[in-house]
């Protein structure tokens, strides 16, 4: 009961004091400060590194949902004047405002603006890596894929394991991982495994896992990856997985690849982060 009145307070209070704006105030026109922030966007200036912002009625007030791309980074909510509202999804343990009921309240969903500068992942090897590694981690079982791959990579723990587990690797692989990993790309589905759905997290409704399994029954929870990192002479190569449960927790981790005549094999997972 403490830790629900730890945020249900605040919130009451953000609306007590008219943070959201008067109940009145539906503006069709966007607010300056949003138009700010998608050029901050488009031009790769913007550290929350957003890739959708949507306009929805909460409350019967507008405000503004600014989703990221990075899974460390939460997606925000804001008031039509550019006040931050919270999270719009609880997250136990952090500072931030959790706006619990966010889901349950919105309406009407306004794009105002998406990013569409994704390239295209066009790397047939890179597709053979990834479906391998799926293939490995997921049986029998459709994997709900993110329809972008991040780029927030993890080298020095990935050295790190193989450090501890002495495992002799090429320096290359940790470069690639990193020339590779410098922007989001799109996935095309077609080219990926069949059991394999691509979903934008947007069209998850809900904080309550129950429900979200209950709506993707046989499925995993929203999975994410990056783009893989290759060695030298093209026959080891690591790719980082993960996906992020709801109510902020999320467990991470690569598979480390081998090709055997000419076909990528699964060798050993090794974790990088749980929380």
């Amino acid at each position: 009961m403490k830790r629900i009145l730890v945020y249900i307070l605040p919130l009451l209070l953000l609306i007590s004091c008219g943070i959201l704006g008067p109940k009145t105030d539906l503006n069709e026109e966007t607010p300056q400060w949003v138009l700010e922030k998608i050029e901050q966007s488009e031009n790769h200036e913007d550290n929350l590194f957003t890739i959708n912002i949507w306009r929805y009625i909460y409350k019967e007030r507008f405000v503004f949902y600014c989703k990221s791309s990075k899974y460390d980074v939460f997606d925000r909510l804001y008031s039509y004047e550019g006040k931050y509202l919270g999270t719009p999804y609880g997250v136990w343990g952090l500072s931030d405002i959790a706006v619990f009921d966010f889901y349950q309240e919105k309406q009407d969903r306004t794009v105002i603006w998406e990013k569409k500068d994704f390239l295209l992942l066009d790397s047939q090897e890179e597709y053979n890596i990834i479906n391998a590694a799926l293939s490995a981690n997921f049986d029998s079982i459709t994997i709900n894929l993110t329809p972008w791959t991040l780029y927030n990579i993890h080298p020095d723990k990935v050295i790190k394991k193989f450090k501890d587990y002495d495992i002799d690797y090429d320096p290359n692989i940790i470069r690639d991982l990193k020339s590779r990993n410098i922007d989001n790309y799109s996935l095309d589905e077609d080219r990926l495994i069949n059991m394999v759905h691509l979903i934008s997290p947007d069209s998850v409704t809900t904080n309550d896992i129950r429900v979200y399994h209950a709506n993707y029954p046989n499925s995993t929870d929203m999975l994410s990856l990056r783009r893989p990192g290759i060695s030298t002479d093209g026959n080891t190569a690591v790719v980082e997985l993960g996906y992020d449960f709801h109510m902020g927790e999320c467990v991470w981790w690569f598979s480390l690849m081998e090709k055997v005549n000419e076909e990528w094999v699964f060798i050993q997972n090794f974790l990088i982060m749980m929380t």
